[in-house]
């Protein structure tokens, strides 16, 4: 998947675009020969390794494997490519500390900078599908896959007509693949990549209840906003937030089948005692349809 130039930009790092007289060139292989296709290449100024990057110039590589960084301005670079999270560095090597720096002149032009780019450097897919069933109301907008909740450079893959998803060139580490639904509800499947791609991650819609309830503060009051957690191992994790109106009332579209708690409320104020839709406990069951109306009854804390 290639990332537009927005989502190369990670915090900390300044890219500078003013006119320059350098080029830098060259070409990436595998170690078998193969052009390396489409990946990312830019020029590291030598001397902002110790404070925030600075890259002059970015590009990829065609499809023979060359790649040419213009108007590059004067100074020493190296030529970094790759991942963000794990890049390579001229002339082939995983850390800045051993790598190569290019000096760029006025009207310079340095060329051959070939070098060798592991297939293993590039990432690995993550293939996967969403499958809907009985999702009923439920609208799927896309797929996006991030190392935690404040992962600010998520990647991001569309849902095909078949339901099938695709990220490619993903780093080894941890993920959660996030099923992000149009009304805001998100749910969430692990996924861990070691050393080769990763397939077979499901993430199913589950059918969508149309939610009234009610809100109670016992004694009276201004009621708490909440959200609901859900999770269910079939479905994996999913979030709702609601905010009631002032007499308690709300709505929510919620998924049958899971187990729900309820967070976000402030627990040194408020102690929540009942979740109840019709007759099933929510505190102790999954959601299930056929009851009438959802009722959420807290408690205020007594303040000493």
């Amino acid at each position: 998947m290639k990332l537009p130039l927005f989502a190369m930009l990670f915090a900390g790092s300044i890219f500078s675009f003013q006119s320059g007289s350098g080029v830098l060139s060259g070409q990436i292989l595998t170690s078998n020969g193969d052009p390396v296709v489409g990946v990312r290449v830019m020029a590291l100024d030598a001397n902002s390794l110790t404070a925030s990057p600075v890259f002059s110039g970015i590009t990829e590589t065609d499809s023979s494997g060359h790649y040419r960084l213009n108007n590059v301005l004067p100074g020493r670079y190296y030529i970094q490519a790759g991942l963000i999270n794990s890049p390579i560095y001229y002339p082939g090597v995983g850390d800045v500390v051993n790598a190569k720096a290019i000096a760029v002149t006025n009207a310079s032009v340095n060329e051959r900078l070939d070098f060798v780019l592991e297939k293993n450097s590039l990432g690995f897919k993550v293939l996967g599908h969403v499958a809907r069933r009985d999702s009923g109301n439920a609208k799927v907008v896309d797929v996006i896959l991030v190392t935690g909740e404040l992962d600010s450079n998520p990647q991001m893959a569309e849902v095909n007509s078949d339901g099938s998803f695709e990220f490619s060139r993903v780093a080894p580490g941890k993920y959660l693949a996030e099923l992000r639904i149009l009304d805001g509800t998100t749910l969430s499947e692990e996924v861990v990549v070691v050393d080769k791609d990763v397939s077979g991650v499901e993430l199913s819609v589950p059918k969508i209840l149309e939610i009234a309830g009610k809100v109670i503060l016992e004694g009276g009051g201004d009621v708490p906003a909440f959200f609901f957690r859900m999770e269910r191992p079939a479905f994996g994790r999913m979030t709702y937030s609601a905010r009631p109106d002032r007499d308690g009332s709300f709505k929510a579209n919620l998924p049958e089948g899971m187990h729900i708690t309820i967070q976000g409320f402030n627990p040194n104020k408020y102690t929540l005692k009942s979740v109840t839709y019709g007759s099933v406990d929510l505190l102790k069951d999954p959601l299930k349809a056929g009851g009438s109306e959802m009722i959420i009854t807290f408690a205020p804390n007594q303040v000493r």
